[in-house]
């Protein structure tokens, strides 16, 4: 979001902004195109193309801070501040800065986060791992450290959250994760 509006994130998180007060009167112009359409084909494209226009159009180029989200995204393990730091250019103190002016969150919550996220859904694509596999593919060090985040993010521990996650409305319908590829 940082990109396509300037505005760093954590100003965006849990307030209200006016969309026209960001993109003029083209996001009501939009708005009511959605509105009109019938067809959610059409609604998603109106709000595509809406979206490559903002991309198009941006003053805001791509810096090597913005490629270190991608970067601990796609790391099976953590990196280090000062290698991330290093990798956009950047001083620790200014990496920290301007990565939480990109993502709302430091880069430790984010890797926490992304680490997290990974053995939930490894273990909903692989019910049959058990969990101290799954925190060893995810870059955890030991199933107490996965045990950890999962009491930090959930309250609860893996297998009671997990269990509780089988029960969701979603899974009802039959909506499960895409199997992913064990990396040790």
């Amino acid at each position: 979001m940082y990109l396509l509006t300037g505005i760093p994130a954590f100003e965006l998180t849990n307030t209200f902004i006016d969309a026209e007060a960001i993109w003029g009167k083209e996001i009501r112009t939009v708005h009511e195109q959605m509105c009109n359409s019938d067809e959610v084909e059409a609604v998603i494209g109106l709000a595509e193309a809406f979206l490559n226009r903002l991309v198009k159009n941006s003053k805001f180029g791509l810096q090597g801070i913005d490629k270190v989200g991608a970067a601990i995204l796609n790391q099976k393990r953590p990196l280090s501040i000062d290698t991330l730091a290093s990798d956009s250019c950047l001083s620790s103190r200014q990496f920290l800065r301007r990565f939480v002016e990109r993502t709302g969150v430091g880069p430790k919550l984010f890797d926490k986060v992304v680490r997290f996220e990974r053995a939930f859904f490894m273990k909903n694509a692989h019910p049959h791992l058990d969990w101290l596999t799954i925190a060893l593919a995810c870059g955890y060090h030991d199933y107490q450290h996965l045990a950890k985040d999962y009491k930090y993010f959930t309250n609860m521990t893996p297998t009671g959250f997990y269990e509780l996650d089988t029960k969701a409305p979603e899974r009802t319908f039959g909506v499960v994760e895409v199997r992913q590829e064990l990396v040790f």
